[in-house]
């Protein structure tokens, strides 16, 4: 970024003139914005003057669009001061240019393009190799929980520490179609009483097995989901919050089962490919973990229905009292089927007769509706 003058025009000279680099010239603070928003930038030589408010306006935008982006400035000791409190002090470099030294400085840009790389690189393999051996790390955690809701619950949580810039997340299973909150950090619980539709843009990604990064969720929201959902989600999801969402699959066999997200709520704080990859690592470990609970709550509820079966089985055939019969079949229907209220008819004569009911009472009903009977042929769904 560099005013129209007579010194700033040499060193520009210099540098178009050099091999291997090449130079986007912007004259304005709007032009260098556009330019950082609009542009893959190495390296950005900021020449003198610069007017202190443009100076906080271009240390966010580059914080936000291109953070490991080495700075140079070439007069400013207080530019180059404020610098450093944005960036980490490899990233930032004090170079006053003269007339001797000038042919020098396409050389040292050279350098320090260089080194920001070998930094990305290897701050990069570093965090990769951390993220990897947490997931390890958590396998027999997660494999070894086989409560549903604790389970889902506790995979959001490690989400959450699993990835860096991580300050929320949750969890999201399929049910009948939609998608349902079972695991939240960081927003109201009653998130939970939300259920999403199934047809959005991004579910369609994640069908894939494609991982979405969602930047300003909330403007997402307002174009794919219904008026009340949307104010739902302002209401208990931070949504107005919410810099970027990157959401992964929870895919098994082909079949999408849900889906994980990690959320960052800092202006200008994204998620990078290494913390995508680290996520979509987990997300894997943590489906398998899911199938193995559900194969085992299957299991569990084949083996109560078949005991319950049995029991009411060795009942009927051990009493002729038809009373104690009828008992024992109401009890039943709630060992067999979660319900809150049930009732059990007799047919005799086309008609239906309730003779048996339980549960009602704590709904407000106090009369009971024993002994009513129904027609058959006058009574729907009968």
């Amino acid at each position: 970024m560099a005013t129209e003058n007579p010194a700033n025009a040499g060193v520009l000279a210099a540098l178009r003139v050099y091999d291997g680099i090449a130079v986007q010239h912007a004259q304005s603070l709007p032009e260098a914005l556009a330019a950082l928003e609009s542009h893959e930038v190495e390296v950005l030589l900021v020449l003198p003057p610069l007017p202190p408010a443009e100076a906080q306006t271009l240390l966010r935008t580059v914080h936000k669009h291109c953070p490991s982006c080495p700075f140079i400035i070439t007069s400013s000791e207080e530019f180059y001061t404020e610098a450093r409190q944005w960036f980490p002090a490899h990233a930032v470099h004090l170079i006053p240019v003269n007339a001797e030294n000038i042919a020098c400085l396409p050389g040292r840009i050279e350098e320090i393009v260089a080194l920001a790389r070998f930094e990305q690189r290897t701050e990069t393999q570093a965090l990769r190799e951390r993220l990897l051996q947490m997931v390890v790390g958590l396998t027999p955690v997660l494999l070894a929980e086989f409560d549903l809701d604790a389970l889902l619950q506790r995979i959001v949580e490690e989400a959450v520490r699993l990835i860096p810039h991580a300050e929320g997340g949750s969890l999201l299973l399929k049910e009948d179609g939609d998608f349902a909150f079972r695991g939240l950090v960081g927003y109201d619980v009653r998130l939970k009483t939300l259920r999403l539709p199934g047809g959005t843009p991004f579910v369609a990604a994640l069908q894939r097995g494609e991982s979405v990064h969602l930047h300003r969720i909330v403007q997402q929201d307002r174009k794919v989901f219904p008026p009340q959902i949307v104010a739902a989600l302002q209401k208990y999801g931070r949504v107005e919050e919410i810099e970027e969402t990157l959401a992964t699959p929870l895919l098994f066999a082909g079949q999408l089962l849900g889906y994980l997200t990690v959320d960052s709520f800092t202006a200008g704080q994204t998620f990078d490919p290494v913390e995508e990859e680290g996520l979509r690592h987990f997300a894997a470990l943590a489906t398998i973990a899911l199938h193995n609970t559900r194969l085992l709550l299957a299991e569990k509820q084949a083996r109560a229905l078949a005991e319950t079966i049995q029991q009411i089985g060795a009942t009927l055939t051990a009493t002729l009292d038809l009373e104690a019969v009828l008992d024992r079949l109401l009890e039943a229907l709630f060992h067999l089927t979660p319900c809150d209220a049930a009732d059990i008819m007799l047919v005799e004569a086309g008609e239906a007769t309730i003779v048996r009911q339980r549960g009602y009472e704590r709904f407000g009903y106090t009369e009971t509706a024993q002994g009513i009977h129904f027609p058959l042929r006058q009574t729907a769904n009968l």
